[in-house]
This record gives structure tokens, C-alpha cells and sequence, in this order.
């Protein structure tokens, strides 16, 4: 190694030279992941990625689901149900405004009554939503939530304790 080139990392190193973070890695570090625990699934735990205002009286969540076991697993409590069905993922999600007590659920379309949410059609419908060996499947929902409100928690299906005090991005 040259003397030039020994040097210019010896004053990166003592000038406390960190890697450049990207966006996508500060997305991951908005809140720990936790373990999912319902719909008998092993292996799969929650990522909560963001909050992020999407409307003067909306908010968007976006998280994804790890399954890290070597077999696939069910997400959905299957079964044939409504046209809906294939939302039930995003559709038992809630943020929750702790400083007034407001719950706020999963939009609906005003004019469907369907969630406004991510739609993940099930392998079948008597299997429901699964995920496979290995995989990541990320999703979202939206909520309505009054401007003023800054902070939330958020408590998603199949995550073993919710996210608080959580920041809603512009």
C-alpha cells in the first residue's frame, strides 16, 4: 500500500469517517422489529417502516413481514370471506393518537367499503395470505388522522406489542 494512500485512511479514521446512510436504511430504522404472534405463524416477525402524512387528514403506514423459518406461513386467518378478504393483512391495523385517546382504523372507500389498504390476493381461498420460506412481504394502510396529530402508536396484526410515541413524517 502507497504512504499517500496509508495516510488518507489514517485521517478518515481519526476523523471519525463514517459510511453515508441512504434512505431506505433510515426507513428500516424507524422502529425495532417484533414478533408475530398470531395466525400460528413461526418464524415471521414485523417491521413498521414509516408514517408518513399523506394527506392534510391522512396517514399512510407502510411495514413488512419477514418470514425467516425454511417452510411458508399463513398470515390470514383464511377461509372464504368477504371481497375484502384479501385485505385482512392491513385491515385489523390501528394508530392510535395517545394524547386525545383516538383510535383511528384502517380507512374504508367511500365508495366500495373496501380498506384503502395494500391488496395481497391469497393463494386460496380456503388457505388464505402466505408468505414464503425466506421471503418479505411489505404493506400498507391508510388512516385518517386529524393534522394536528404528530405522534402515534401503532399496533398491527400478528405483532406481539405495538409501536409508540411513534413520529408521522411530512
Amino acid at each position: 500500500m502507497s504512504v499517500a494512500r496509508c495516510l488518507f485512511l489514517s485521517v478518515l479514521l481519526l476523523a471519525g469517517f463514517t459510511r453515508p446512510t441512504f434512505p431506505q436504511e433510515e426507513q428500516k430504522a424507524c422502529c425495532e422489529a417484533v414478533d408475530f404472534q398470531a395466525f400460528d405463524a413461526e418464524g415471521v416477525s414485523i417491521q413498521l417502516l414509516e408514517v408518513k402524512r399523506t394527506g392534510p387528514d391522512d396517514v399512510t403506514a407502510t411495514w413488512k413481514y419477514v418470514n425467516s423459518s425454511e417452510a411458508p406461513q399463513q398470515l390470514t386467518k383464511g377461509g372464504a370471506g368477504p371481497a375484502w378478504a384479501a385485505y385482512r393483512l392491513c385491515w385489523d391495523a390501528e394508530l392510535r393518537d395517545d394524547a386525545s385517546g383516538t383510535g383511528y382504523p384502517v380507512a374504508r372507500n367511500e365508495k366500495t367499503q373496501a380498506p384503502m389498504a395494500a391488496k395481497h390476493e391469497p393463494a386460496s381461498a380456503s388457505k388464505g395470505l402466505w408468505i414464503g420460506p425466506g421471503k418479505t412481504l411489505k404493506t400498507w394502510a391508510k388512516f385518517p388522522v386529524p393534522a394536528e396529530v404528530s405522534k402515534v402508536t401503532v399496533t398491527l396484526p400478528g405483532a406481539s406489542q405495538p409501536w409508540e410515541d411513534v413520529a408521522i413524517t411530512p
